[in-house]
């Protein structure tokens, strides 16, 4: 089984799970052994989502061996940082962010001395209904696909 959160992938075995409770929109994988439990929750999923894959994950745990060397599910767990998740000042989207507002800036500049300030009103009440626009868009794409 594959958890991913904001920066990191979590490989969890079966051999490695003690138990799973799928309730309403939450699961949570009980790993085996240590002195105290370790539990994945996972918040925020479909109900039937939840249910189907609590059921599916139930059907590979293996059955208990109560002459088996206990297991200490936490060493099992592999756990690897997603590729460009840095999460330095400079990393990810922020230079591009920072590129395209200094190439706004020397746009509306070169806009303001070749046709006066209407013409640069003009360009910031556009771009801002622009933005806006897209704006709507992405976050109406990102609420489908987290729900997807």
């Amino acid at each position: 089984m594959v958890l991913w959160r904001s920066a990191e992938e979590f490989r969890i075995p079966a051999e490695a799970i003690a138990g799973i409770r799928a309730e309403a929109r939450v699961v949570e994988i009980e790993l085996l052994g240590g002195a105290e439990p370790v539990v994945y929750r996972v918040e925020g999923v479909s109900e039937a989502g939840a249910a189907a894959f609590g059921q599916a994950v139930g059907r590979l745990l293996p059955a208990p061996d109560a002459d088996a060397e206990p297991v200490d599910g936490l060493s099992l767990v592999d756990v690897r940082p997603l590729p460009g998740s840095n999460r330095g000042w400079f990393s990810g989207r922020r230079p591009v962010a920072a590129v395209g507002a200094l190439f706004y800036a020397g746009l509306a500049a070169a806009v303001g001395v070749a046709g006066g300030g209407e013409q640069v009103a003009a360009l910031l009440g556009g771009s801002v209904a622009l933005y806006a626009g897209c704006f709507m868009v992405y976050a109406g794409v990102r609420a489908n696909l987290g729900d997807w």
